[in-house]
C-alpha cells in the first residue's frame, strides 16, 4: 500500500470514530454523519498535503489523558455508550 494511501485511510478511520461516537451519544443522526463526514472530505486532503511530509519523531499525541481514559472506559461504573 502506497504511504498516501495508507495516511488517507488512517485519517478517515480516524474522522469515522468521532462522528461513530456521536452518533452513539445520540449527538447526530447517522445520516447526519454521513454527510459530515463526506463535507470534511477537503479538510482532510488539508491535513493530508499539511502534515504528509512529517517525520515520524516530529508526530505526537497531544491529548493523552483522554486515550488512557477512553481504554479504561469498560471498567467504569456507569458508561456512556457500550460497544
Amino acid at each position: 500500500m502506497a504511504r498516501d494511501d495508507a495516511l488517507q485511510l488512517h485519517l478517515h478511520a480516524t474522522a469515522r470514530g468521532v462522528v461513530s461516537a456521536a452518533v452513539r451519544l445520540g449527538l447526530a443522526g447517522p445520516g447526519e454523519a454521513q454527510q459530515l463526514q463526506a463535507s470534511s472530505a477537503a479538510t482532510q486532503r488539508a491535513v493530508l498535503a499539511e502534515c504528509a511530509g512529517l517525520d515520524p519523531a516530529e508526530q505526537c499525541q497531544t491529548a493523552p489523558l483522554v486515550d488512557l481514559l477512553g481504554a479504561g472506559h469498560d471498567r467504569l461504573y456507569s458508561r456512556l455508550f457500550t460497544s
